[in-house]
């Protein structure tokens, strides 16, 4: 019985957030391939997202239900995410809400967490968490849950990313 006044500009920043989502999801999850569009003749390249070029995956908790980070874990990944592949310091980890959860609780990082260390990078704040290896930088990716990855996260060396261009 209540109506709500939706006009024009609220559609309009409704469409603006989906294509930003597509698109960004597309970054993660799409599939590179070259496609003909039926109506104009004309080519076009779909991206390859992120996670088709993983190239280690750690896991975590006895399997099942049980997705418990400990100490020990943790220290574990880290020597794995920053040793051995001459990468930057500073490395930047999106995760879904189940892999947050569970990493919040972790002794080491809840201590770093409270003194509420962060950093901006590109418009997004990070939270900030030293390790004996290097920096790690982290943020809740809500596309993460939305594409079924709620318990898995992505950790991307900026140093080694690098563009490609197809047709300018």
């Amino acid at each position: 019985e209540k109506e709500v006044e939706w006009n024009f500009s609220d559609y309009e920043a409704q469409n603006i957030y989906d294509m930003r989502a597509t698109t960004e999801n597309s970054f993660l999850f799409g599939v590179r391939a070259l496609i003909t569009n039926l109506e104009d003749s004309k080519e076009r390249y779909t991206t390859g997202g992120v996670t088709r070029f993983i190239t280690k995956a750690l896991t975590y908790g006895t399997g099942g239900a049980d997705r418990t980070i400990d100490n020990t874990t943790f220290v574990d990944w880290t020597k794995s995410i920053f040793t051995g592949n001459c990468g930057a310091d500073t490395r930047f980890l999106f995760g879904g809400d189940g892999l947050m959860a569970n990493l919040t609780k972790v002794d080491t990082v809840q201590k770093q967490l409270e003194a509420k260390k962060t950093e901006l990078k590109w418009g997004v704040t990070f939270k900030a968490i030293e390790t004996n290896f290097g920096m790690l930088l982290f943020k809740h990716h809500p596309l993460m849950d939305l594409a079924g990855w709620g318990d898995n996260g992505i950790v991307l060396d900026m140093k080694k990313k690098k563009k490609h261009t197809f047709k300018p």
